[in-house]
């Protein structure tokens, strides 16, 4: 898999406790499972499953959470029912008091609800302090992924507007901590060929560091002929404008930035910290990387 990458990536490891695929790393040498292997992700890991089957059968297999759960408002970056780019969103809470947001999926996108969550399992495997913890189930009769939220201030959306979109302002304003959470993003969405990982998908957190969210897109364009892993490509362009910064994936300006000298991280750096995320990434198991793909085969 690290064929994925050129010769100046390699990542970090954090202290961050994995909450829903605990591993011991040193200990175990074999190939981890990151898949569920459940019925409801049967149907959603499989295009020709999900066509077998009627929605109504698929979220009688979902957990129904309307009970559970009580819709929130004013929560940052809510603006006519989107979060910085994500649309379709809403805020709901537990009894328990944790805070999640939930995203609609129509029948027709229902894979991308099981890439969503596989997403989030693979970030946790890798041990990235980035991660989304996401939990499938149904509302009201209505499909939805929902993400665990962590309290945040801003997005990377944010700071476009206060560099006034100059790449060199942007960068230079950045901490080397958040740069280097950011080279270690690229890992993992250069690994899923997510290529939708724009500026509003990097929130900052209350606590430090960024929540990184919505990675549906995962896999779309791996067959596409044209799909490549260069600070250049840009397949959404298409949609939201070839050279709209706000919407681009945010690799595309930090990397010819940290090229240039415009950062205090120097690409030998970068190399150094994505090492350890490398090495995770070949102890994952080939068959669940390859079920993921299956929406897509």
């Amino acid at each position: 898999m690290t064929k994925r990458w050129n010769k100046n990536m390699k990542t970090f490891k954090t202290n961050r406790e994995m909450e829903l695929f605990p591993i011991e790393v040193e200990k175990d040498t074999n190939p981890i499972s990151i898949v569920p292997t459940d019925q409801l992700h049967t149907l959603l890991a499989s295009s020709e499953t999900i066509a077998s089957k009627s929605l109504e059968e698929i979220l009688e297999i979902a957990e129904d959470v309307t009970s559970k759960m009580e819709e929130l408002k004013d929560r940052k970056g809510i603006q006519g029912g989107s979060m910085d780019g994500t649309s379709h969103t809403k805020f709901r809470s537990k009894e328990d008091g944790s805070i999640w947001m939930a995203k609609d999926y129509p029948k027709e996108r229902l894979h991308r609800a099981f890439v969503d969550e596989f997403v989030s399992g693979l970030s946790q495997f890798l041990n990235l302090d980035t991660t989304m913890n996401v939990k499938l189930g149904r509302m009201n009769g209505i499909f939805k992924v929902f993400v665990r939220w962590e309290e945040t201030t801003d997005s990377l959306w944010d700071d476009l507007h206060k560099a006034r979109e100059n790449p060199s302002k942007f960068v230079k304003a950045l901490t080397d901590q958040e740069l280097r959470q950011i080279v270690i993003e690229q890992v993992l969405d250069w690994l899923i060929s997510n290529h939708d990982p724009h500026a509003g998908h990097f929130l900052r957190k209350k606590i430090g560091g960024f929540l990184c969210i919505d990675k549906a897109q995962a896999f779309k364009y791996i067959g596409d002929p044209d799909e490549h892993l260069s600070s250049d490509y840009n397949p959404n362009g298409s949609i939201n404008g070839e050279d709209s910064m706000f919407y681009m994936p945010i690799y595309n300006i930090i990397l010819p930035e940290i090229a240039k000298g415009n950062s205090g991280l120097s690409f030998a750096e970068i190399r150094r910290s994505v090492n350890k995320v490398l090495e995770r990434i070949e102890r994952m198991s080939e068959k669940d990387y390859k079920k993921a793909l299956l929406p897509y085969a």
